[in-house]
């Protein structure tokens, strides 16, 4: 068995606490007998002493009983807690009642990143108008939200003034510019010492990354929009087309190399979906 990959910043216990509840749920009944220290540190490439630790906690909660000689056994199954995150929501709108409320940070030209100078199919370098944005759900941060576009229309929207409005809401109301969801790309991140600090997490904590690229009708691109999701928060779903739904899928890619985002590195494979025609106003 391929041995865990465990993240530096958060001790080893607590990950296979973490990672042994979960067995906890899914593979194991009452009665099982369950690994043994030994076998646990072997499968896991830690020592016997983190395992002991993880495994004094889910004794504690009397999860399993040790018996001297015996080994240890399943007693009751971790109870399943309602799953609180949201998904599906956008800026603007409720979820139960409750707004999702969010306030730009900052915004002015910046130089394109060569990222950034892809997306939007211009030269790396070249001054682009920068939006950050701070989505809150129920007083805690949710999401940080960036937008990059064309100069003179994000000095347009800069104008007007955005207040706790989306970035596509202005370009399609004030300006009146029609565009579509072209790509949509989604990856697993760790926070990094800026998003740490703005969502209010531990550094190296995961998040969910999600690149939307927006196009006109000329099929240029329009706009991109870089979303870090707290993964404890909110969760993607989507759902299939009828029509599409037997069909091949030609569209999507895995693919494995250096993130885009710098010092926001990878920690899973990214999942390259090609959206066309959908809209998606999250920011």
């Amino acid at each position: 068995m391929a041995r865990h990959n465990f993240l530096g910043a958060f001790p080893k216990h607590l990950q296979v606490r973490e990672l042994l509840l979960r067995r906890l749920e899914r593979e194991f009944g009452i009665g099982d007998r369950f690994p043994t220290e030994k076998e646990l540190s072997g499968q896991f490439g830690v020592s016997r002493e983190t395992v002991r630790e993880a495994l004094a906690w889910i004794e504690s909660e009397g999860l399993i009983t040790r018996h001297r000689g015996q080994g240890s056994f399943v007693a009751k199954r971790p109870a399943r807690t309602a799953d609180r995150r949201l998904t599906g929501i956008t800026d603007g709108e409720t979820h139960n009642g409750l707004k999702i409320k969010a306030r730009v940070l900052e915004h002015g030209p910046i130089n394109a990143r060569c990222d950034v100078a892809a997306a939007l199919s211009v030269d790396s370098g070249k001054l682009v108008y920068h939006y950050v944005r701070l989505s809150m759900f129920q007083g805690r941060p949710l999401a940080v939200h960036e937008s990059y576009l064309d100069l003179e229309r994000g000095i347009q929207i800069a104008r007007k003034g955005l207040g706790s409005g989306s970035v596509m809401y202005e370009l399609e109301h004030t300006l009146g510019l029609e565009s579509w969801e072209d790509r949509h790309r989604i990856e697993a991140v760790i926070a990094d010492t800026a998003m740490a600090g703005l969502l209010d997490i531990p550094l190296g904590a995961p998040l969910l990354f999600m690149e939307r690229i927006h196009v006109g009708s000329d099929q240029a691109p329009v706009a991109a929009f870089h979303s870090y999701y707290r993964a404890d928060r909110y969760y993607y779903t989507a759902k299939v087309d009828g029509a599409t739904r037997n069909r091949p899928c030609t569209d999507t890619k895995l693919t494995i190399g250096p993130s885009a985002p710098v010092a926001r590195r990878r920690v899973v494979a990214s999942l390259q979906t090609k959206m066309a025609g959908r809209r998606i106003n999250s920011h």
